[in-house]
């Protein structure tokens, strides 16, 4: 009797254990994400204070629970132009629509000085997609 309850005992504290900790499917989960950039448009030339635009094209996500939160943009001494277009995956328990978001967005853009210039997407994984650009 006494190696019944011990026996007992050695495996239900585990499996209580598992149950009070494990992970739920119905848990709420939010997430930022950098967002994968599959290709861009922008022009070659531009002009010195004239906005110009720039096109995103890529996968915000597999399916509705995606969505794209922001994009960033912003400039550093060395002529690059940094882009990050961030998402939000957004778990609430209940199913995910079963539909692929794309991004098909457009971000204007001013550069202020003429000079050779490089566009730089920022991807996931220290990744970037670059294109050069020449402000007259």
């Amino acid at each position: 009797m006494n190696l019944r309850n011990t026996l007992m005992g050695i495996l239900v504290l585990p499996a209580s254990i598992l149950l009070l900790f494990s992970c739920s499917l119905e848990s709420k989960t939010q997430q930022s994400y950098l967002i994968h950039t599959d290709s861009i448009q922008a022009p070659d030339t531009v002009y010195a204070g004239v906005a110009f635009e720039v096109k995103l094209f890529g996968t915000v996500g597999p399916n509705g629970c995606y969505s794209l939160q922001k994009i960033y943009n912003y400039q550093n001494l060395e002529n690059e132009l940094f882009i990050e277009p961030w998402g939000m995956y957004n778990y609430d328990g209940t199913p995910c629509p079963t539909v692929i978001v794309q991004m098909n967005e457009t971000v204007g853009i001013t550069i202020p000085a003429s000079g050779k210039y490089t566009l730089k997407v920022l991807r996931p994984y220290d990744n970037s997609l670059d294109k050069a650009i020449t402000v007259k």
